[in-house]
């Protein structure tokens, strides 16, 4: 019978060790994944919305052909604007321009995963909204 008891401690203990180091590679590679999007930038395709509203949201798509990224833009008065990403000495931050040329916006990506994300916005380069992230794809436009 103490036999029994000690070999079920035994395998309780094994198992816990297990599960422990499971989740500590696990959190381990998490935070290096995360550490390298930092330093490299996050993916910031898919599409991103203010107040989960698509009356005004933005997306970014990267198209296999080419090395920009393009980007649309609604915002609460309906207008459509869309155009093309500039990199900036950050990896995470975006100058947006418009197709005609125009400056548009400032991007910073907070960060970005296949879940969920969460970039802020500046349309005048000193108040920025927060984005979040509601799809992976484009959300079409009916512009």
């Amino acid at each position: 019978m103490r036999k029994h008891v000690l070999q079920i401690i035994v395998v309780a203990l094994v198992v816990c060790l297990t599960i422990g180091m499971v989740l500590y590679i696990g959190e381990k590679h998490a935070r290096s994944q995360l550490c390298h999007r930092m330093e490299e930038g996050f993916d910031i395709t898919g599409t991103f919305a203010y107040e989960s509203s698509l009356s005004q949201s933005i997306y970014f798509e990267r198209s296999d052909n080419t090395e920009f990224t393009t980007w649309a833009a609604r915002t609460e008065e309906d207008s459509y604007t869309k155009g093309v990403t500039s990199n900036t000495g950050d990896p995470n931050i975006y100058l947006l321009t418009s197709d005609d040329g125009e400056p548009y916006a400032t991007v910073h990506v907070a960060y970005t995963s296949n879940e969920d994300g969460l970039i802020f916005i500046s349309l005048d380069g000193r108040t920025y909204m927060p984005y979040e992230k509601i799809a992976n794809s484009r959300v079409t436009y009916n512009k």
